[in-house]
C-alpha cells in the first residue's frame, strides 16, 4: 500500500500527470491518479479524417474523465472521486484534477478556496446566484409562448390588399355603377355581354 500511496503522490508532486491538482495549502500534499473511461475508440477512417483527440469528437462520444485522491498524502483525511461524464479532458480549467484540487483546499483552507472560486467565477457568468437567475429567465423566456401576431396591412397575403387599393377600387366600382345602364346600349359582343343576337 505504501508504495500505491508514493505513487500516487508523484502523479501530483513528482511531475505527473496530475501537477495542475497540487495544493496551495502550506503542509498538505495531494496524492491522486487521473484517469480515462473509454466510450468509444476513434476509428481509422476518422483519424484519416483528421480527427485524433477527444476535443474534435462530438460531446456524446467523448471519453469519460476520471480523477481519485486523497489528503494529506501522509496521513490521509480526506479521500475524493470526481468523475465528469464525456469531458474527455479537453478543457483543462474545467477538467477532474482542478477540481479535486478545488475540493481538498476548500476542506482544509475554506478562504483560499473560495478566494480562487471568485477568480474564476465571473468566466462561468457570475456566482451561483447570478447563475441561476439567468437560467431561471432562458427557462421562464422558453417556456412563454410569443405574443400572438397582429394583422395588420403590411403583412398582407396578396399585394392589392391595401387600403390605398381598397379605396381605389370602390372608386372605380362607383364610377362604374353610375355609368351603368340597365340594358346593353351598343351591338358588339363586348357591349351586349352575349354572341347572340337579337333583332
Amino acid at each position: 500500500l505504501q508504495l500505491v500511496r508514493e505513487a500516487m503522490l508523484g502523479v501530483v508532486n513528482g511531475g505527473g500527470t496530475g501537477g495542475a491538482s497540487r495544493l496551495q495549502v502550506p503542509g498538505v500534499q495531494l496524492a491522486a491518479k487521473t484517469g480515462t473511461a473509454q466510450v468509444r475508440r476513434i476509428t481509422m477512417a476518422e483519424r484519416r479524417s483528421g480527427v485524433l483527440g477527444n476535443g474534435q469528437l462530438p460531446f456524446k462520444l467523448r471519453d469519460h474523465a476520471l480523477f481519485v485522491c486523497f489528503a494529506p498524502a501522509d496521513n490521509p483525511r480526506y479521500a475524493a472521486s470526481v468523475v465528469l461524464e464525456h469531458n474527455g479532458h479537453t478543457v483543462r480549467n474545467l477538467d477532474t484534477p482542478l477540481i479535486g484540487r478545488d475540493i481538498m483546499t476548500y476542506l482544509f483552507d475554506r478562504d483560499r478556496a473560495l478566494a480562487s472560486l471568485a477568480e474564476v467565477e465571473p468566466t462561468w457568468g457570475g456566482d451561483i446566484q447570478t447563475r441561476m437567475a439567468a437560467e431561471a429567465a432562458a427557462y421562464k423566456a422558453a417556456q412563454t409562448p410569443p405574443p400572438a401576431a397582429i394583422a395588420t396591412k403590411t403583412d398582407a397575403v396578396v399585394p392589392s390588399d391595401s387600403d390605398a387599393v381598397e379605396a381605389a377600387t370602390a372608386a372605380a366600382n362607383q364610377s362604374q355603377a353610375a355609368l351603368a345602364v340597365d340594358g346593353p346600349t351598343g351591338n358588339t359582343v363586348a357591349e351586349d355581354g352575349t354572341t347572340e343576337r337579337s333583332e
